[in-house]
């Protein structure tokens, strides 16, 4: 909780007051507004790596799949460490099929995040879903 704290100070008051609108936004459904959002915090604090993040959650809600991994690898250019972006690289990377990057990244999350509780299970199912695939 205490690393969350530290990637969700933006140093700006102004920022810190849309990324509370996005997140009130995105609690109550309505995503696109969230998206929007965060796409201003963007706009105005482009080195701020939480609200890559949080565009990339919202878009990962929306199913933009591309769009989500397009701000998670901007995350992870900024923040190399953001185990909240590596999980969610990882989903999207298995849900595509990808099961081998996918697996790298969440053998790449308990490198960062050893207590990270559900890396081994989807790493294990997706090591089963590859060797469907190879039969």
């Amino acid at each position: 909780s205490e690393i969350w704290e530290i990637w969700y100070d933006s140093g700006s008051e102004e920022i810190d007051a849309l990324m509370a609108r996005g997140a009130s936004s995105a609690q109550a459904g309505n995503l696109r507004a969230a998206e929007s959002i965060y796409s201003e915090v963007i706009e105005q604090k482009p080195d701020f790596s939480e609200g890559w993040n949080r565009r990339a959650t919202i878009r990962y809600y929306r199913n933009d799949y591309e769009g989500s991994l397009a701000d998670i690898e901007e995350t992870l250019r900024l923040e190399p460490r953001h185990f909240g972006a590596i999980w969610g690289l990882g989903m999207i990377l298995g849900w595509q099929q990808d099961y081998e990057r996918a697996i790298l990244a969440f053998e790449r999350l308990l490198e960062i995040k050893p207590n990270a509780g559900d890396a081994r299970p989807r790493i294990e199912l997706l090591k089963q879903e590859m060797a469907k695939e190879a039969v």
